[in-house]
């Protein structure tokens, strides 16, 4: 809830409490109802994503590309971007369907995502998930400082020794928001030292994905 929003649901549980005093059994149900949507109001999660609203349509333009004879995929020019745009859908492990990635201006891209861009997981028209690289190590305090500034304390943290086959190692950290509306995972590094993960998703497109992995799992040849 925003400081206004407060101050007004304190200044209106000032003012009935006043008015109930000379008959507090007819309004004392309002005075419930009152403090019962304020504190509804602070538990919200905040859904948005770079600006865009989970469980909402994703409207974007396509990016700009070229085709080439006997070349059928299409050819974005990354560097040229001049707006937020999209890819056509491609299919990306470990999601079951080909999914559109979104792409930003280099100069306005957000600091914490690597390479410019967000996979986008949709499910009936709607965005249910987001995808993006970070800059593994080297970007894991400010990538946790933003998710904690948007979202809170994780609900779950932990770190791990992580090193490479040069011999440096550093702390790398996993965390977990889980909130009624939205769910946050947080890999500070993946398989390279410069390289994080971070999943943002309604519950239904965390299942979604869970599902997804699942099949893909199913499907590797055992032992």
């Amino acid at each position: 809830m925003s400081m206004n929003g407060a101050i007004d649901c304190d200044k209106r549980l000032r003012e009935s409490a006043a008015a109930a005093a000379p008959k507090w059994r007819v309004l004392l149900p309002r005075l419930i109802a009152i403090a019962f949507l304020c504190g509804s109001t602070t538990a919200l999660a905040d859904t948005t994503v770079f600006g865009f609203t989970l469980g909402q349509p994703l409207n974007l333009p396509e990016c700009a590309y070229k085709t080439v004879e006997g070349v059928a995929m299409k050819l974005y020019d990354v560097l040229n971007i001049k707006e937020t745009c999209y890819w056509e859908p491609r299919l990306m492990q470990p999601y079951g369907i080909p999914l559109r990635s979104v792409w930003f201006p280099p100069k306005e891209a957000p600091t914490i995502v690597k390479n410019w861009n967000f996979l986008a997981v949709e499910q009936d028209g709607k965005l249910v998930g987001v995808r993006f690289y970070t800059y593994g190590i080297s970007g894991q305090d400010l990538t946790l400082k933003t998710l904690t500034d948007k979202f809170g304390e994780p609900t779950r943290k932990e770190t791990h020794k992580v090193g490479n086959l040069g011999g440096a190692t550093a702390d790398a950290v996993v965390a977990v928001w889980e909130k009624p509306d939205v769910v946050v995972h947080l890999d500070g590094v993946t398989d390279r030292l410069d390289f994080g993960e971070v999943w943002i998703e309604t519950p239904a497109g965390a299942a979604l994905r869970a599902s997804w992995s699942a099949t893909e799992a199913s499907k590797r040849k055992q032992l």
